[in-house]
């Protein structure tokens, strides 16, 4: 799997540490479950997404619905998520956790921060594996929902995080 040259402060690169930036808008945002998959994940701070939206349509491989993005066009809506910064190695794993192109491709984006705007790289489902009726698992709202509280998302967008209902999870489902 290839990535782009070396880091310069811009597409998506730290370029303090040779760190790529990753944008975390769903379970990723959960430090420990992120840590779980890219051991040198170090949080940046928050950000936020314009002109998306969040939604949890992604076919899961336990058929429950995950985080997506989807572009709105509209400059009010907006996505709140968590920066990191990760080494390569982490983020090679990082892709395969996630099931890049299987189930999301890579997508740059630049997000506000309160350092002024980021490139970074994030997840987006590919237009094939979504569903709009789908609902996400209860152990993986938990996750959304510990990442947007421990990294201190306004609480107005945690609240749409919170509003979201759950589906049934399969029985002997552990949430990995």
């Amino acid at each position: 799997m290839s990535h782009p040259p070396k880091p310069d402060g811009k597409n998506g690169k730290d370029g303090e540490d040779g760190k790529l930036l990753y944008f975390a808008y769903g379970s990723n945002m959960s430090t420990p479950r992120l840590r779980a998959r890219a051991p040198s994940a170090r949080a940046v701070g928050i950000a936020r997404l314009p002109a998306h939206a969040h939604r949890w349509h992604k076919i899961g491989q336990d058929g429950s619905g995950k985080c997506d993005i989807v572009h709105t066009g509209c400059g009010e809506d907006a996505v709140w998520g968590v920066l990191f910064a990760l080494s390569r190695d982490d983020k090679c794993a990082l892709d395969r956790a996630e099931g890049l192109g299987v189930g999301y491709q890579e997508k740059t984006v630049r997000v506000e921060t309160e350092a002024g705007p980021r490139a970074a790289s994030t997840y987006r489902a590919k237009p094939d594996q979504t569903d709009p009726a789908l609902r996400p698992a209860a152990w993986y709202k938990a996750h959304v929902q510990r990442g947007a509280r421990e990294h201190g998302l306004p609480a107005a967008y945690v609240r749409t995080l919170d509003a979201m209902v759950t589906t049934p999870t399969a029985a002997g489902d552990t949430g990995t």
